[in-house]
């Protein structure tokens, strides 16, 4: 009888763990997708201030950083996308399409593209020419982001 209520003391202790875990690991996924949002600003912020100087609004160093935090940031995107948190899994939040996990080679084949014409922006911004700043700018926003976000990013809702 002993043997019997401690197996069933383990047993229930078990299942609370794992619905406990199981919350933990929601709420893991929520934060995934919070900070893959904040990633994402992040990267039109630096877009942003990269327009600023080629239309005269600021300066070179600072375009010159922010491209460079471009740089760094492109081989991660692929990373931002956990599994679980798509615009299915939580919907009016995410709005990664569930497509992105089924093509993820794509996807990261996307984010070198970015990387390269990001390589390309910065080369732009060094050389001061505005008007071959706002050309890169829009070809790495139309090639890089556009092109993921055109098949993998859902309208706001």
């Amino acid at each position: 009888m002993r043997k019997r209520m401690s197996w069933s003391v383990v047993a229930l202790f078990a299942t609370a763990g794992l619905v406990a875990a199981t919350a933990v690991f929601a709420q893991d996924k929520s934060s995934f997708v919070k900070e893959r949002q904040d990633f994402m600003e992040q990267q039109q912020h630096d877009f942003d201030a990269i327009a600023a100087y080629a239309k005269g609004n600021g300066d070179q160093a600072t375009a010159v950083g922010k491209v460079n935090d471009l740089i760094s940031r492109a081989p991660k995107i692929p990373d931002q996308f956990v599994a679980g948190t798509s615009s299915t899994d939580f919907p009016g939040v995410s709005r990664a399409k569930p497509e992105i996990w089924q093509n993820m080679d794509k996807v990261k084949a996307l984010a070198a593209g970015l990387l390269a014409n990001e390589q390309k922006l910065l080369a732009a911004v060094k050389s001061g020419d505005r008007q071959a700043i706002m050309d890169q700018l829009v070809v790495t926003f139309r090639n890089g982001c556009g092109a993921c976000h055109t098949d993998y990013r859902a309208p706001k809702t």
